[in-house]
């Protein structure tokens, strides 16, 4: 019988592997806040203290911390996504203690995290598996506006090599928030879509066939401006043009009751994988056949245990952290969105 369980073991173990040399799974998470307890004086982060208005404590960041593993466990079915792109990160203390006092601290991350101007302190990074991808470049990309006076998250940008000996262009963005309306706080995130799409350019103009990845909050749905003029990510049903962009989360639209965002009894899908064509599409030996797609369909975690009764709207919402300034103890007031990419 114990022999019949180990072999058993081994089984899944190796298909677990064989399953993970074939695909690289990529996750985007807007964490909601994830903030130590500790005052930094170049950000306001005052209420994320134990004596302030959400009385954030040791432990509820403990919680919080064990939640994002927890996430990620999910996300991995067994093990844990190789690539993994964070918002609303405060600083590298929160990615070390993620990374080094929680389940995670077996799933061979590192991390790349971008340390912005953003007022609240709240930033984006990369976790990325050791073993799977190897950096060979990044940069924090300072978006710049026409309001001199404005600040946001920092874009950041990692090239790295899949296993095939394949470069991979990665961007991890969190575009500015519709805090003050959406039309009033449009201009904003149209700047820096439109700033994303010059630095996408700038590597088509070098590699035509480029294989990029963006992913992200964009506060702004896939038929936006700042996404369908300003950052050019077309429809994926769309007919498929060379050195382009895809939003692979323009099929998910069509539901009402499904999204990675919740606001006022609407679903919305703001947070997003964008790809190029060339990561979309086998491109064949022959000119003259048309490119097969070779990525499966992106998707939305919409899992129970992410998800709490709308008692006002009726249905389901993302479980928060906090509702205003009363604590919920959920995991984050958007859901994860993932992919898988062959390789």
């Amino acid at each position: 019988m114990v022999l019949k369980y180990f072999i058993a073991c081994c089984l899944l173990m190796t298909a677990s592997v064989l399953q993970s040399e074939r695909h690289l799974r990529v996750m985007f998470y807007n964490a909601e806040n994830y903030f130590d307890c500790r005052d930094d004086s170049l950000s306001r982060d005052e209420d994320f203290l134990p004596q302030a208005s959400y009385a954030w404590s040791p432990k509820r960041f403990l919680h919080k911390t064990e939640q994002l593993a927890r996430v990620l466990a999910i996300a991995g079915e067994g093990s844990f996504p190789h690539l993994v792109g964070l918002a609303e990160v405060e600083n590298e203390d929160c990615l070390r203690f993620l990374l080094e006092a929680s389940p995670l601290k077996n799933a061979d991350y590192r991390y790349i995290y971008a340390e912005s101007a953003d007022p609240r302190g709240i930033d984006v990074c990369l976790l990325y598996n050791r073993f799977v991808f190897k950096p060979l470049a990044w940069e924090s990309i300072r978006p710049l506006f026409h309001d001199k006076k404005k600040n946001t998250r920092d874009l950041l940008y990692v090239k790295g090599l899949l296993p095939n000996r394949e470069n991979l262009h990665i961007f991890v963005c969190h575009l500015p928030s519709r805090y003050g309306g959406t039309r009033a706080s449009e201009p904003f995130r149209r700047q820096v879509a439109g700033q994303l799409r010059k630095r996408v350019d700038s590597l088509f103009c070098v590699e035509p066939t480029a294989r990029i990845l963006i992913m992200g909050d964009f506060n702004d749905e896939p038929d936006n401006l700042s996404l369908v003029r300003d950052l050019a990510a077309r429809n994926p049903r769309e007919p498929y043009q060379p050195a382009a962009l895809y939003n692979l989360m323009w099929p998910l639209m069509d539901r009402a009751d499904y999204g990675s965002h919740k606001y006022q009894g609407r679903w919305s899908v703001i947070d997003q994988i964008i790809v190029s064509s060339a990561l979309l599409y086998d491109h064949p030996v022959q000119q003259q056949s048309a490119p097969v797609r070779r990525l499966p369909e992106a998707w939305i975690m919409f899992e129970d245990i992410l998800l709490i009764k709308d008692q006002k709207y009726l249905g389901y919402k993302p479980y928060r952290t906090y509702e205003a300034f009363h604590y919920l103890g959920g995991y984050s007031d958007h859901l994860p969105v993932c992919l898988d990419i062959p390789y």
